[in-house]
Formats: C-alpha cells, structure tokens, sequence
C-alpha cells in the first residue's frame, strides 16, 4: 500500500515545482506548469488505461453476481457488530463525502472491527466512538447487508466512466498545447 502520493514515481515528463526565472512572467509560469501538469496526467490517464478497463470488467461482473444472487455477499447473522460498523462507514461517505476526514474515521473503524475479528461478531462500539449518524442521513439505496453492495458497484462504475470521460478530454488538450 503507498502510504503518499509523494512516494509514487512520477511520469518522465512530469517536473517538481521550481521557481520560474526571473525573466519569465508569472503567466509565462503558470502557462508552462499547467502544461506540464495536463502531460503529466495524461500520462497517467495513458499508463492506466488497460487496468481501469479490467477494473470496470471486474466491477460489472461483481455487480451482475450480486443481482443474480443477493447471497453471495450477504452478512451472516453473527456479524451484527460488523454490520453496524459497516453502516456508521457508508453513512459517513453519504453524509461527509468519500474523501473526509469522517468518512476516513468510520472506514478505520470499519477496518479495525473486520481484521480484529475477521468479519465475525465484534463489538462496533469499541470501534466506533463518537462518529454516530442518524438513520435519516442514511440513504435507502445501500444494502447494510453487504460490504460490497450493487449500489456501491454501481457508483464506482460511474466514477469509472468519469475517469474515461476525463482521460479524452485531457488527451485533447494534450494535444492542442502541444501545437500552440
């Protein structure tokens, strides 16, 4: 797992911020450094193409499982403790937005209860604390049954798409930069 973006190679063509010349203007600057930034995600973009497509494929098929047999990803009745974690995480990304520190919180929670006792029975509230959300937050479309539920899929193939979506518009500006 990288632990920070910084610890990632960069693309060849992607440079550390410098101070410009002191000849060069500050539009010149940022002229050149958003330049360098769109190659650079658009190398990006290119490098992971082939498994974002895997990804969308292992995704669709989860999804598709999960419709036919609802089963296949369902908590057990001794997992109520997991179950409750589970619904505090996927509360708190409806609630905060998948990137806040509360969804952050929950999901450490989330994950604490699960490798403590390895999706058994665990007590959520030693996991839990204070990150309490009401069940009107709650959206009715998640299965609380489920830690990968088809909605969950769902969403992530359309985040998927916006991915692709982004990909093309980043390669066409790509592309008119570099004739200007």
């Amino acid at each position: 797992p990288v632990d920070s973006l910084d610890s990632l190679p960069l693309p060849h063509c992607v440079r550390p911020a410098t101070d410009p010349p002191p000849s060069m203007s500050a539009s010149e600057s940022r002229k050149i450094d958003y330049l360098v930034e769109i190659n650079g995600l658009s190398v990006l973009l290119e490098e992971t193409s082939l498994a974002r497509s895997r990804m969308r494929d292992l995704v669709s098929r989860l999804r598709d499982l999960e419709l036919s047999d609802p089963s296949l990803s369902k908590l057990g009745a001794e997992s109520e403790g997991l179950r409750r974690a589970l619904q505090e995480a996927k509360a708190a990304i409806e609630v905060h937005g998948p990137g806040s520190a509360d969804a952050d919180a929950a999901w450490k929670n989330l994950e604490g209860c699960a490798e403590e006792h390895g999706g058994g029975e665990c007590n959520a509230d030693d996991y839990l604390g204070n990150d309490r959300y009401s069940a009107a937050a709650l959206k009715a479309h998640h299965y609380y049954d489920a830690v990968v539920d088809p909605e969950l899929l769902s969403e992530s193939l359309d985040a998927l798409d916006s991915v692709e979506a982004l990909s093309k518009f980043v390669k066409v500006e790509k592309n008119r930069l570099n004739k200007l």
